[in-house]
Formats: structure tokens, C-alpha cells, sequence
């Protein structure tokens, strides 16, 4: 169990409760139903009169991250972690490579657009990537179950809020930029700066995956040296034909001077990427791609 919750309703006996003032909800406003429930200390960003020991810190966001990096990351960095992030393709992509490495006999979770998903357990989720708290809870949950591996959408709105700080990702990928989110972001290129940041979060030993046929693109090659490209244009895993009709698609992979021939009920353009992006991350995980097809 984690030491902290920010959810009064949520405390268990012996937790600390984190007070955090919302854009909604000022979590101030229920110190003493934590209390109740068993919160045995209170963090805060302002004096309560209160029966437990109280701190009184600047940002009780910020305090809450840096005791859950400093606490829990080593521990949940025992997992595989896999981050995608793109405007477009990224619950397709992850729900699919989660899917694939699960009939691979890999004990994998997905996190993202329809919720967290480990073995028989489905929770719903209220962003496509969740406060950290809930990131940390469940994947620690998740690993003391036997996870090994998580497959995770990385949002923009993630990547600016932190809210994957501690994470290190072995394999990450980036499917495309489209216009979108600009009321958050303002401008394409703070947009893309903020897709940008999941390269902060990469082991420096992972791999990192891109849409060659995207020119944001180039951006994540240039700052990340151990990165693999994907796409109709002469690429690392290089698509060089695909045909469909409304019940299939046929794909003529190249890799390393070699020819794939792939079907797939997957139809449309955008899915050969994403099943693409699946199959790559998925090679770069560990499995030939024989295995994969």
C-alpha cells in the first residue's frame, strides 16, 4: 500500500493524506473526513487545526511527487516500461501491442484512453495518462501481482504536468503530429515540445521508435541517439507495399534486407502504422518477428 492518498474517501488506516487544491476540489476541505477514515498525518499548504502531525509545504502537488519519485520509482522501475505518445494511433497501437505480447505469454498491463487493464482487472480511468498517484498505485499493485511489463499512452498533458516523473521507459515510440490540444498547448511547437519530453523519461540504454513519414520526426532523432524509424519511406522497418480490401490488409515488410509478408484484419493506412509500430516495439522488445506475425 502506498503511503499517501489525496482522496479523503479513499485513506485507509495509516496513510498520509495529501491536501491538494484543485481546479474543482480543494482537498483542504476534507482533512477531517481523511482523519476519520485513518489518515495518521496530513500534508498541506496552509495551517488546519488537526489531531495528527501536519506539514506545511508550498505545493502539496509538488511535495507529493518528489516523496513518490523518492519512495516508490526504484521499485516500480522493476517493470518493462513502454510509452507511446502521438496525436493520433496511440490507444490502437498500445491496446494492440498489449494484446500481442499477452498471447506471448507476457505478464502485461495497459494503461491509457480505455482504462488500466491487468489480466482479469479493468478500472477506468478519468485521462488517457492519470495523476502520478494513480500511475504509482497501480503499477505497484500491478507488480506485486506479477506484472512485468506495462504498455502506457503517453498524453502531452502528461508530459507537462509530470505526471510520469520517476518512469523510465525501455522502448518508447512516437506515431504522429496532427493539430490538436491547442487550447492547452497554444502553439504547434510548444505542442511538440511537450511530446518531446518523453525523451527525458528514457532509459538511456531503451530504444526509441519513430514515424519516419511524420517530420516531427526528425525532432525525437535528433535528440535521442538509439532511435529506430518506421515507414513508407526507405525506414528501419521499412513498409514497402500494402493492399486492402474491406476484411484485410497485406503488408510487405522490410527489415534488415529482409522481406515480411503480413496479413492483418486490421484495414485503412493509419493501421498499418499502428500495427507496424505494435511489431516493432514488440521486436524490440524481444520476439522475431516470425513470432510477432
Amino acid at each position: 500500500m502506498l503511503k499517501y492518498e489525496t482522496d479523503s474517501r479513499k485513506v485507509k488506516p495509516g496513510q498520509t493524506f495529501v491536501a491538494i487544491k484543485g481546479h474543482t476540489v480543494d482537498g483542504h476541505n476534507y482533512i477531517s473526513d481523511a482523519i476519520k477514515n485513518g489518515a495518521v498525518a496530513i500534508i498541506a499548504e496552509k495551517e488546519v487545526e488537526v489531531s495528527v502531525p501536519i506539514k506545511i509545504v508550498p505545493n502539496s502537488s509538488e511535495y507529493l511527487k518528489e516523496q513518490l519519485v523518492k519512495k516508490y520509482s526504484e521499485e516500480l522501475n522493476k517493470l518493462k516500461i513502454i510509452g507511446v505518445t502521438g496525436t493520433n494511433g496511440k490507444t490502437t497501437t498500445c491496446y494492440l501491442t498489449y494484446q500481442l505480447l499477452k498471447s506471448l505469454n507476457v505478464k502485461v498491463a495497459y494503461m491509457g484512453t480505455i482504462g488500466f487493464f491487468f489480466e482479469e482487472e479493468k478500472i477506468e480511468l478519468p485521462n488517457t495518462t492519470p495523476e502520478i498517484l494513480t500511475i504509482y498505485k497501480l503499477f505497484l499493485e500491478a507488480l506485486e501481482k506479477g506484472c512485468t511489463t506495462v504498455v502506457m499512452e503517453v498524453s502531452s498533458h502528461a508530459l507537462a504536468l509530470e505526471r510520469v516523473a520517476g518512469l523510465k521507459f525501455q522502448i518508447g515510440a512516437f506515431t504522429n503530429l496532427t493539430e490538436d490540444h491547442l487550447d492547452y498547448h497554444k502553439t504547434m511547437e510548444e505542442y511538440l515540445q511537450a511530446k518531446l519530453k518523453l525523451l527525458n523519461y528514457m532509459d538511456t540504454n531503451g530504444i526509441f521508435l519513430v514515424n519516419h513519414d511524420d517530420l516531427a520526426s526528425q525532432r525525437f532523432q535528433n535528440i535521442f541517439k538509439n532511435t529506430k524509424t518506421i515507414g513508407m519511406k526507405e525506414s528501419d522497418y521499412w513498409i514497402k507495399e500494402y493492399t486492402f480490401d474491406p476484411i484485410k490488409t497485406n503488408i510487405l515488410l522490410e527489415y534488415q534486407s529482409q522481406n515480411y509478408t503480413i496479413e492483418t484484419n486490421l484495414t485503412g493506412k493509419f493501421n498499418v502504422y499502428n500495427y507496424l509500430t505494435a511489431l516493432a516495439i514488440i521486436h524490440e522488445y524481444g520476439f522475431s518477428i516470425e513470432e510477432i506475425i
